[in-house]
This record gives structure tokens, C-alpha cells and sequence, in this order.
């Protein structure tokens, strides 16, 4: 890829002829260089940076190397994609809040009373303690953040129950209780409320009151204990916000630009901005909206001279960032993370062969991990087989392509892959070798008469395949190479659509069998 490039607009004309404005000429520059890096590869060195504060606190990595074996057996797959740490953890919650309250029993004997909301206080206290981003319970047990939002919820709902029943065992009407009961009761509703990405803002800043009222209502029903969660969460804001002005000072000539496709690229310089690869930012544009942060997953890889962000138009926000960003400029972004970790032990030996499989923008952490994969081989690290399936509709078929994207596909691409794949994302892909194997495919065939147009040439681009691919052949093979390799693990990671999700979760139960496990690991985000 050229050092820079200019791209000359040519301003399409609308029906009434006149030329309809569009983005000027673009000058950038995007060279991406591999940083050097003469230390052979060592388990776990990068585990340090699961998040931005705590883990920095525990940067041996004997450390990690520790927690996946003490916690391992915790970590197995169960059906319907919870782990075996999560259920005997709900057991022993649910277990324990019922066995409690079934002690006190239902008499209308004041201690009693008193009691169940002692107990109340409980799950609600957890709630609070599993909102947090920068938790000692991630940091001891590897839980990724999105699977402790998820215990957040069902705490909060838990703790709705259990505060119900306090109020039917104490018998009294108490305004303070059912403020602090409704509250905690409308917050989970608003976290199941389907239409809340329309309204974000105005959710967002409810949100923010009816957690000011649990805290009140909390201390003037004498539930004060709830503290020691609240306190947490607002050790953990604080946290954030000094995590979002660091990296923010830190960050110099933050570049957005417009790709053709509707995606949106943000790069900055490494530096000393440390993360690892998969890993993802919540990203605050004051220029769109200072109020919302959304999560997007880091492109690019550790061992890169540059940081990218790419971001696929989806939704309100993001089509407003796009709108925002006219003309490729340098533009404020606060930055709060690097957070994520996957659920798997990579950053150890334990796996020697993976398959990744994507669909769309979901490539974005994919590739991060799978570029640093093949560059920690390269240092020594024992890597056997590597799959990487890249499925993506054919935008071409669906939209219209501006000249604007004709050009610039003219100028930064190497004919490797169609125009409807999202430009910018393979430039930075490793060296191939027998080692790793590419699916490129198009998932909506078209008339060969418009081939040329759509830059699709299969007689140059081997790794092109049309159609949606075929999973079940390509999980058969992996279990050939693990059973070849005498291997009992293959690690599968995946982010895509939920039907993708969802089936190559299902194929990795089907195909665990005959001595090889497929171990899962999905990225989402829906928080």
C-alpha cells in the first residue's frame, strides 16, 4: 500500500442536474510498519493489559499462567453458553438467598422483618459490584465484562424479588422501600426495554436518576450496606473517567476518515497506548454526543506502529458519526479501555490450532487476533493450523457505489478481494504460509456480466469463494489437522451475526468427539 494517495472527487449530478455535494479530495497518510520486537515469545505477556488500571497492578504473568490452571475446570462450556463457574456461582446465590429466607420463615416477628432486608441487600450490593469495568472479581477470575453485565441483571432481578418479599413479610407501608423496590424494579425493565438504542440519551440520563434514587432510598430505609457495591461502581466511574482524559491527552492527530462501504476508519499512533489484540475501546465523539460511549473492537494489532478503529454504519449514532466527519480531519475522541479478554487461555500454549470465523465488520477483532497469533509464530510460538473464514454480502448488489468509492478502491487496493469486502481491513495481514488458510467468501452470487464492476476476478483472487461458506467441511478438516497433530484442543473464536454465531457455537458441540474438543469463544456486544 502506498506511503499516501490522492483521491480526485467526481461530484455526482441529482435529478435535477446540478452537482450534489460530496467530500473533497483526500490526503492522507497510512503507513503501517511492525514494530520491532526482539524478545521471543513468552506465555501470557500480554495479559497484563486485560485492562487499563487493575491488571497493570499484576504484570507477572506466572500470575495468569496460575489462573487458568487453578479456574480452568470453572471456565468448560456447558449447554446454551454458560460455563460451569457461572452456574454452580448461581446456584449457590439462589440457593443460599432461599435457604436464608426460608430460615426466617414468614411470622410477623420484627427481627425477623428486619432481616429479610439485610438479605435484600445482598444481590442489590452485587449488582452494583458486577457493573463495574475495573472489578478485582474480573481481574481474580478472567470473567469477561460483558458476562459480568449479565450477572449485574440477574442480581438486579434478584434483588427486585427478594425486596418484594421483605415487604410482604414486614407488612408495613414504607415509602422509602417501594422507592428503593420500584427503582431497582425500573431499571429492569429499561435493561430489557427493546427499543432503547432510539432513545439512548434520553434512557441514559433516566438511567443515571433512577440509580441516584436507589442510593437514596437506600440510606433512608436504613440499607445503607448496599454502599460497599455502590462503592465500587463509583470507584469504577472514576476509574473510567481517568482512563478516558489520560488516553485522551496521550493521543495525538486522532484521524477519521471515510471508507468507502459506510465504514468509518480511526487510527492513531501507537506510542505508549498498550492493549491486546481482540481487545475493544468505548468511544465518546463530543462532536456527535458527549453523553454516549459505544464499544467498538480494536482492528489493528499490538505489534502495529499505528492504532485503527474501524466502524461499520448500523445505527443512529453512527450514521451521525459519519455525517460528522465530512472530510478526513483529525477529530476529539475520548477513549475508555482497552478492555476485553477473551474466554479462552490464548495468551498461553494450550491451544496449537485455531479457526476464526467472521461475518461483515465482526472481522475487526478477529483479525487483530489472528495477525497477532501468526506474528507471536514468528517469534516461536508453537502454532500448528490456522483457519480464517470471512463471510460478507455483497454490498454492490444492494446500494449503489458512488464514484467516490470507485476511486478510492482504484487507488488502495491490490485486486486481492472484490470491492464488497470492507476496504482497509487485509492490508496489514500477515505473511502466508502452509500454516494458514484463508475463506474470503461472498454471500450473494451475481450476474458475471458485472464481475469487472465489482472487481471480482476468481482467476486472481484464489482465496475468493462464492456463497455462504461450508462450516461443517471446514470443522471437519480442523479436526483432521488437530488429530494429525495428535492435538485435543482447537480454539474457535467468532463474531458475526447472531445466526452465525449460533451455528458455529452448535457445530462446535457436534464436532467435539473422536479425542478434539472445539472450545468457543464469541464476541458481542449488547451493552
Amino acid at each position: 500500500m502506498p506511503n499516501s494517495y490522492k483521491v480526485s472527487i467526481k461530484q455526482p449530478k441529482d435529478s435535477q442536474g446540478s452537482h450534489s455535494q460530496s467530500p473533497p479530495p483526500i490526503t492522507e497518510s497510512f503507513t503501517v510498519e511492525v514494530l520491532e520486537q526482539q524478545k521471543a515469545w513468552r506465555e501470557y505477556e500480554d495479559s497484563k493489559y486485560d485492562s487499563p488500571i487493575l491488571n497493570r497492578l499484576v504484570p507477572i504473568p506466572i500470575f495468569y499462567y496460575c489462573r487458568w490452571k487453578i479456574l480452568s475446570i470453572f471456565h468448560t462450556r456447558l449447554l446454551f453458553g454458560v460455563v460451569l463457574g457461572e452456574v454452580l456461582f448461581f446456584l449457590l446465590l439462589v440457593g443460599g438467598l432461599a435457604g436464608v429466607l426460608a430460615a426466617m420463615g414468614m411470622g410477623n416477628d420484627e427481627d425477623n422483618a428486619d432481616a429479610t432486608g439485610s438479605v435484600a441487600i445482598i444481590p442489590a450490593a452485587l449488582s452494583f459490584a458486577f457493573a463495574c469495568r475495573n472489578s478485582l472479581w474480573i481481574l481474580f477470575t478472567g470473567l469477561p465484562f460483558e458476562r459480568a453485565l449479565t450477572w449485574h441483571k440477574i442480581c438486579a432481578y434478584l434483588s427486585v424479588l427478594v425486596g418484594a418479599w421483605h415487604g410482604y413479610v414486614y407488612r408495613e407501608w414504607d415509602i422509602t422501600g417501594l422507592l428503593l423496590t420500584g427503582s431497582m424494579a425500573s431499571l429492569c425493565i429499561f435493561s430489557l426495554w427493546p427499543i432503547r438504542r432510539k432513545v439512548f440519551e434520553a434512557f441514559l440520563r433516566l438511567h443515571w436518576i433512577l440509580f441516584l434514587l436507589v442510593i437514596v432510598a437506600a440510606f433512608t430505609h436504613d440499607a445503607g450496606a448496599i454502599v460497599f457495591g455502590a462503592g465500587l461502581w463509583a470507584f469504577d466511574i472514576i476509574c473510567r473517567l481517568f482512563i478516558a482524559l489520560y488516553n485522551y491527552h496521550k493521543r495525538k492527530d486522532v484521524l477519521a476518515v471515510r471508507l468507502p462501504s459506510n465504514v468509518i476508519r480511526i487510527t492513531f499512533l501507537k506510542e505508549d497506548f498498550k492493549y491486546k489484540a481482540g481487545q475493544y475501546c468505548f468511544i465518546c465523539v463530543p462532536g456527535v454526543s458527549l453523553f454516549e460511549w459505544h464499544p467498538f473492537s480494536l482492528s489493528s494489532s499490538p505489534h502495529e506502529n499505528k492504532v485503527s478503529i474501524h466502524i461499520r454504519v448500523l445505527g443512529d449514532w453512527t450514521q451521525k458519526l459519519y455525517n460528522y466527519i465530512a472530510e478526513t480531519r483529525a477529530i476529539t475522541v475520548y477513549l475508555d479501555g482497552p478492555y476485553g479478554a477473551p474466554c479462552l487461555d490464548i495468551d498461553g500454549s494450550r491451544y496449537k490450532h485455531f479457526l476464526f470465523v467472521s461475518g461483515g465488520i465482526g472481522i475487526t477483532p478477529m483479525q487483530s487476533i489472528c495477525n497477532d497469533i501468526m506474528y507471536q509464530r514468528r517469534r516461536g510460538r508453537d502454532v500448528k493450523k490456522v483457519l480464517f473464514v470471512w463471510s460478507v454480502r455483497d454490498l454492490f448488489m444492494v446500494s449503489s457505489v458512488l464514484e467516490y468509492d470507485k476511486e478510492y478502491f482504484n487507488k488502495v487496493t491490490d485486486h486481492r478481494l472484490p470491492y464488497s469486502f470492507s476496504p482497509d481491513l487485509l492490508v496489514r495481514g500477515e505473511p502466508q504460509d502452509e500454516v494458514m488458510e484463508n475463506y474470503f467468501h461472498l454471500t450473494k452470487e451475481r450476474d458475471s456480466a458485472r464481475f469487472v464492476e465489482a472487481n471480482i476476478h476468481p482467476e486472481i483472487q484464489p482465496e475468493l469463494k462464492f456463497g455462504r461458506p461450508n462450516l461443517p467441511e471446514l470443522f471437519a478438516k480442523m479436526k483432521g489437522h488437530a488429530q494429525e497433530s495428535k492435538t485435543r484442543r482447537v480454539a474457535v473464536l467468532t463474531c458475526g451475526p447472531s445466526s452465525l454465531v449460533d451455528t458455529v457455537e452448535k457445530l462446535c458441540v457436534t464436532n467435539s468427539s473422536a479425542g478434539v474438543t472445539f472450545e468457543f469463544h464469541k464476541e458481542v456486544f449488547e451493552f
